[in-house]
C-alpha cells in the first residue's frame, strides 16, 4: 500500500467572498471546520483501489454512495461534506495496460468529474470548491512520492 499526504495551507486559499444580501455588501468567510486540513492519496495494489481522503477538523458519521460502477464516495451524514473518493481500478477497462502518466490522467479526470457532479449542501459548497482547487493545484504532490516514485508504483 502506498500513501501520500498534502497538508492544506489555509493561507494559500481564497476563503473570503463578498455577496450582496438584501442590498448590503456582506463579506462571507468559510468556516475552518469546512476546510480540509489535509488531502491524502492512497493506492492499494492488493485491491487495486485508489483513494482520495479529505481530513477535516471534526469527524461525523458517514454514508457511502456509488457514483459510477467504479467510484464510491463517502459523505458526511449531516454536513454532506465529501470525506473520500474510492476508485476501483480493476473496473476500468484496460487500465493496467496504460502508461503511468495516462493512468494518472485517468484517475485525475475521474476525481475532477466526481467533484463537479457532487452536489454539496449550500454551506459546504465553498469547502468543495477549495478541495477541487487544492487537488488541481497539488495533484503531482499527491500522486508522486520522492522516495518511491509514482504512487501507483508503476512509474
Amino acid at each position: 500500500m502506498f500513501f501520500q499526504r498534502y497538508n492544506v495551507d489555509i493561507a494559500d486559499l481564497d476563503i473570503k467572498s463578498t455577496k450582496i444580501i438584501q442590498g448590503v455588501p456582506t463579506e462571507l468567510v468559510v468556516s475552518p471546520y469546512n476546510i480540509p486540513l489535509n488531502i491524502s492519496a492512497r493506492y492499494s495494489s492488493t485491491t487495486s483501489e485508489f483513494y482520495i481522503h479529505f481530513n477535516f477538523m471534526s469527524d461525523e458519521k458517514c454514508i457511502n454512495e456509488h457514483v459510477f460502477k467504479h467510484v464510491t464516495v463517502e459523505t458526511g451524514k449531516n454536513s454532506k461534506r465529501l470525506y473520500s473518493i474510492k476508485i476501483d481500478l480493476d473496473k476500468i477497462s484496460d487500465f493496467e495496460s496504460k502508461e503511468p502518466d495516462v493512468q494518472s490522467f485517468i484517475i485525475y479526470g475521474i476525481i475532477m468529474r466526481v467533484l463537479e457532479l457532487y452536489q454539496p449542501s449550500k454551506q459546504s459548497s465553498d469547502s468543495l470548491r477549495l478541495s477541487i482547487d487544492t487537488i488541481r493545484d497539488h495533484w503531482i504532490d499527491l500522486l508522486f512520492n520522492k522516495e518511491r516514485g509514482f504512487l501507483l508504483g508503476l512509474g
